[in-house]
């Protein structure tokens, strides 16, 4: 869906995922080592307004799970989408989740995000691979709400059905992932401005 279409701003949850255009468009170019900025992702003015206004109006839940694969190894698509949520809400930081935030515990108990690790896809470019640790998510609170989730981790391969590990270096269909993902859905329906399930109790 197109973030300068409103509609999408009576949505309780939003989830975008995907691969950095710039690091697609190098990769398809005979693994150009060089990163083409100039597809780099860029919201328009009425896309920022509106996801501006879902975070701090409407405080939505927006969630960002990076699909993992990244030039040189690195999460290109996530830094643009963090650069972005910058410019567009400059006054709240994305910061570290605790593991003891209720979407660790309000449905299915957890303890914090699926156990992996970001997978530097080095390899992706004909080298070894690099594993680094990173054992947490990051987010943007507005009041005493959460409304943004930045993952790194590409729990979306680990819900889908196919034979890739996600860049949590988790295996595809474990239930870690979904009960994390059913976690994120009962907070976003039970927080913020949109959904009128407040009352619920798990």
């Amino acid at each position: 869906i197109d973030v300068s279409d409103p509609g999408w701003l009576r949505s309780p949850i939003v989830w975008m995922t995907g691969h950095d255009p710039a690091v697609i468009k190098s990769r398809a170019g005979l693994l150009a080592p060089a990163y083409d900025a100039s597809t780099r992702l860029r919201f328009n003015a009425a896309g920022r307004q509106n996801i501006r206004r879902y975070l701090t109006q409407q405080q939505g839940m927006f969630v960002f799970d990076d699909c993992g694969l990244g030039f040189g190894g690195r999460n290109a698509l996530w830094e643009t989408v963090a650069a972005e949520l910058r410019q567009i809400v400059p006054e709240h930081a994305i910061l570290p989740i605790p593991k003891d935030h209720e979407i660790y515990s309000n449905f299915y108990s957890i303890g914090g995000p699926p156990v992996g690790f970001d997978v530097e896809w080095v390899a992706w470019w004909g080298l070894a691979g690099i594993y680094f640790p990173r054992h947490y998510l990051e987010g943007i609170t507005v009041g005493d709400n959460l409304v943004a989730i930045m993952s790194r981790k590409d729990y979306m391969c680990s819900m889908k059905t196919v034979t890739w590990t996600s860049g949590a270096y988790l295996p595809s269909g474990i239930p870690a992932a979904y009960r994390w993902a059913t976690n994120v859905t009962v907070y976003a329906l039970t927080h913020g401005n949109i959904s009128d399930y407040k009352d619920y109790v798990p």
